[in-house]
């Protein structure tokens, strides 16, 4: 069924695409409507994904909102708002191929901190003049998860173990260390 399922897809549903959800405090009123604020969010979190720039999309600022959910960062919040984004890791990547790019993404930004985000996006508004003077601060950061992936519904499970090889190495390695064991007894064995 898998080979059926690749040659039936799309070049467009071979796209994989990463949602998330930053809270956000201070003035993130500010920032609704602001093409700048969009810019300045879109160079940190590209920055903090280590993605392109041009794969950030749909940044959108809603104050009086906040991600929910579980939360990375266990002290209380001062959320004033959100911002939402998604991450598109094009098909020109091929289906596997911006699968994998995504997960990096998510990784990266699963393991990053409250502080470097929050540093990126400062930096990023402080270059933009229309946003001078307008504070805003990273309340907290949660994984982003993927919501499009090659045309298939989203699996919400561990990525598939072929990628480490972690499944062939207990039994392997027992096998190795049993039969070590072995020659060691009989070595002892002859010994005594």
């Amino acid at each position: 069924s898998v080979m059926t399922d690749t040659t039936t897809m799309t070049a467009e549903a071979s796209r994989t695409v990463v949602s998330g959800c930053t809270d956000l405090g201070g003035a993130v009123e500010s920032l609704v409507d602001s093409a700048d604020a969009v810019s300045a969010f879109t160079t940190a979190i590209s920055e903090v994904a280590k993605v392109p720039a041009s794969y950030v999309e749909n940044v959108v600022f809603t104050p009086g909102s906040t991600c929910g959910g579980r939360r990375l960062d266990a002290r209380r919040l001062q959320t004033t708002g959100t911002v939402t984004y998604d991450l598109v890791f094009p098909a020109s990547l091929g289906a596997a191929g911006s699968q994998a790019a995504a997960q990096q993404a998510i990784a990266d930004l699963s393991t990053a901190t409250v502080e470097s985000v929050s540093s990126a996006f400062t930096e990023a508004i402080a270059t933009y003049d229309s946003l001078s003077g307008v504070t805003v601060t990273v309340e907290s950061v949660a994984a982003p998860v993927i919501t499009e992936s090659g045309g298939t519904s989203p699996e919400p499970t561990e990525p598939p173990t072929t990628t480490e090889g972690g499944d062939e190495g207990p039994p392997d390695a027992a096998c190795h260390s049993g039969l070590a064991f072995g020659v060691l007894a009989t070595l002892v064995g002859h010994m005594m």
